[in-house]
């Protein structure tokens, strides 16, 4: 447990939203326009299994991330994870985006709310602790 908590940690060091680096816990929206969530699909890890690790996005009106292909405006929102040596991670698995307008060009992302998905797998030779 203590293993995926240090993962779930090193995986939130993204979000160019944030006005400082994203920790692991909700912020409120008169601190930042985005609150994340960290979310797993287990809670616990097993040596050389796949697990999904996700970024909930919650967005206050008015703000938005990009999508993988941003548009004609903006930059893809990333997520960097730094894991420990073993682990391998998939691409960032993206939901359909939105299509808006942004400084008058065209643009795809998300408003209000998404999430974020990767498949890391652990080691097979990952000893427990």
């Amino acid at each position: 447990m203590r293993f995926l908590t240090a993962i779930a940690l090193a995986l939130v060091t993204l979000l160019p939203l944030a006005p400082s680096p994203v920790q692991a816990q909700s912020l409120q929206a008169s601190e930042t326009p985005a609150q994340l969530e960290l979310i797993a699909d287990t809670t616990a890890i097993v040596p050389g299994q796949p697990f999904k690790l996700g970024v909930r996005f919650k967005l206050e009106p008015g703000w938005h991330i990009y999508y993988k292909n941003p548009g004609d405006t903006g930059y893809a929102t990333e997520i960097t994870p730094d894991l420990p040596a073993g682990f391998q991670i998939g691409e960032t698995e993206w939901k359909q985006p939105q299509t808006f307008t942004d400084f008058g060009m065209k643009a795809y992302g998300y408003t209000d709310q998404t999430i974020l998905a990767v498949t890391v797998t652990a080691p097979a030779d990952l000893k427990p602790g």
